[in-house]
């Protein structure tokens, strides 16, 4: 049986996932400040994920904060390319 935290954190992850996979197919989603409208993919209002003129998503490798990392970790898995500078942050892992 979990327990309420291990429910609580699934949960969340779910959430992560489910805009992620909203992101990569091009629909629209939102989650606990982490949000698509298909295009572009935002966490805390930051962009953190773009799609390029060929159709293409580009995951931005953001170290904004430890929730947004958290956050762009399944974009970045699932996304065509990684860049490693973010724009709304300036930081380079």
């Amino acid at each position: 049986m979990k327990t309420p935290y291990q429910e609580w954190a699934g949960a969340r992850a779910e959430g992560r996932y489910f805009v992620a996979v909203a992101w990569m197919e091009g629909s629209r989603a939102a989650g606990s400040n982490f949000r698509t409208d298909g295009r572009t993919l935002w966490s805390y209002g930051h962009v953190v994920g773009i799609t390029d003129s060929d159709d293409r998503k580009v995951a931005y490798n953001c170290l904004y904060s430890v929730t947004t990392a958290k956050q762009v970790g399944p974009a970045k898995a699932m996304a065509h390319e990684v860049i490693r500078v973010c724009p709304s942050c300036r930081r380079t892992p």
